[in-house]
């Protein structure tokens, strides 16, 4: 795993709840870690098949750390 996708799963985890695309982005793009949308969105599909993320009813638009039950109030 690369150091941006380590840094976005260790974020997630300290933080819980959903995460969606515009949220990896916002903080891809505070800690300048990627130039586009694109990769947070393939990023958050990586570490899905990696078993990492789980998505949430299926729509692949949330996900939620696996084994973890996401949290309304930081969705």
């Amino acid at each position: 795993m690369n150091r941006r996708r380590s840094i976005l799963l260790a974020t997630l985890r300290a933080e819980r709840g959903t995460v969606t695309t515009a949220r990896a982005w916002d903080l891809y793009r505070s800690q300048g870690l990627a130039p586009c949308r694109r990769t947070a969105r393939t990023d958050l599909a990586y570490l899905a098949r990696a078993g990492r993320l789980t998505a949430l009813d299926g729509n692949q638009r949330a996900y939620a750390l696996t084994g973890a039950a996401p949290c309304p109030l930081n969705s």
